[in-house]
């Protein structure tokens, strides 16, 4: 099969990741209104996805090595379409909050076993152009789905979305079973699952100071990044008013600023030292939720105040993002995969913690979110600062 299909694969999985946690985001008010729920069930129901995702992958990593890639490929995105499917026809929230959890379980393998394959097929210049792909999509996707989820909202209902992912299911299994050859070498395979040797080796990751300075920048940024994911349609739709396709377009137009980041830094990158781009990062996100945080306070309340701070956020977060991954990997070369599994659990925990939080609060003005991003921003600069003038 040729590699170019392969890689095509993996992105598509990613794709698959990036639409369940997004496209049914402008739909939260009307799920509310339709089973009777509060919005912080209705928040919670991402929240739990997001736990379901970040707890299996830390098993989905030595089971696609001892299993095969394919096995635990098909199980995860069989298991993601039923739930989906049975989403489809819930009658009340706590069969909803359920069913996300559990499709976050099965939407796990698709971050895990995806980039087990792209380092199972691909080396050197290969990996990294295969890896920019992926980085395009990661970041890409969580700024048109809302959009599209918006639409879907508005022509059909909420229950579509999951139609909508049901399909995207489908699709997945067939091109897996179809199209997607075993891609683990034969001698790599461990002589046992190994599950006591991979968590003495997540123990030995997290007590790294590397690790700490950087990996607490990761889960700052996507903690609020989820954090503004849950508040962002009562606030724009239930207490500013407006519609929710007018919601889909301000939201792609506030997570543009993510991709204008990303070429900022790359050119930053040649004249900068990543020291210094992660002061200017962490300064620019602190310095933005605090004036976000200044307006709220004083009840200057509308949509230019609370999206002109997150598109300044989501720009310095862009810039050193993925430059903390990286940098969070750098010692660890020799297990990546599993360094890569716990990355996703702590960045995914940590999203989870920060969207169930948030949810607590009613939103009727920008004073929980802004203040919550604030305090995010100042924990994520005394960590790293901390500790990378420690190393």
């Amino acid at each position: 099969m040729p590699k170019t299909l392969i890689a095509a694969i993996t992105i598509f999985l990613l794709l698959i990741l990036q639409m369940s946690t997004d496209i049914y985001l402008p739909s939260f008010p009307y799920i509310a209104q339709d089973l009777i729920a509060t919005q912080t069930s209705v928040q919670l129901t991402l929240s739990l996805f997001l736990g379901g995702f970040a707890v299996s992958q830390l098993f989905y990593g030595p089971l696609s090595d001892y299993f095969g890639r394919k096995p635990i490929l098909l199980f995860g995105i069989l298991f993601f379409l039923l739930m989906n499917i049975l989403s489809i026809f819930v009658v009340n929230i706590d069969q909803l909050l359920w069913l996300r959890f559990l499709a976050g379980v099965g939407g796990g393998s698709c971050s895990v076993v995806s980039r087990a394959i792209t380092r199972d097929i691909f080396t050197g210049k290969s990996l990294e152009k295969i890896a920019s792909y992926q980085l395009i999509t990661w970041s890409i996707i969580p700024i048109i789905a809302p959009l599209i989820g918006s639409y879907i909202q508005h022509y059909s209902g909420w229950r579509y979305n999951f139609i909508f992912l049901s399909i995207i299911g489908i699709l997945a299994v067939n091109i897996i079973y179809f199209l997607l050859p075993e891609t683990r070498p034969i001698q790599h395979k461990p002589n046992s699952l190994q599950i006591k040797f991979t968590f003495k080796n997540y123990f030995h990751i997290i007590s790294n100071k590397q690790f700490i300075a950087h990996i607490a920048i990761a889960i700052g940024f996507i903690s609020a990044t989820m954090a503004m994911s849950v508040e962002l349609p009562f606030l724009i739709q239930s207490a500013l008013g407006y519609s929710v396709i007018t919601y889909g377009w301000i939201v792609l137009a506030t997570a543009s600023s993510f991709i204008i980041g990303t070429i900022v830094s790359r050119y930053l990158s040649n004249i900068l030292s990543n020291y210094h781009l992660f002061i200017i990062g962490l300064s620019i996100i602190t310095l933005a939720s605090f004036s976000m945080l200044l307006f709220a306070l004083f009840g200057v309340f509308n949509v230019w105040t609370l999206m002109i701070p997150l598109f300044i956020i989501q720009l310095g977060g862009a810039g050193i993002f993925y430059k903390a991954i990286a940098t969070c990997q750098q010692p660890f070369a020799n297990i990546a995969g599993i360094c890569g599994a716990c990355i996703g659990f702590l960045c995914f925990m940590g999203s989870m913690a920060s969207s169930a939080f948030i949810s607590t609060f009613s939103s009727i003005t920008a004073l929980p979110l802004s203040g919550t991003l604030f305090v995010v921003a100042l924990l994520m600069y005394s960590i790293w600062f901390t500790l990378v003038n420690k190393q």
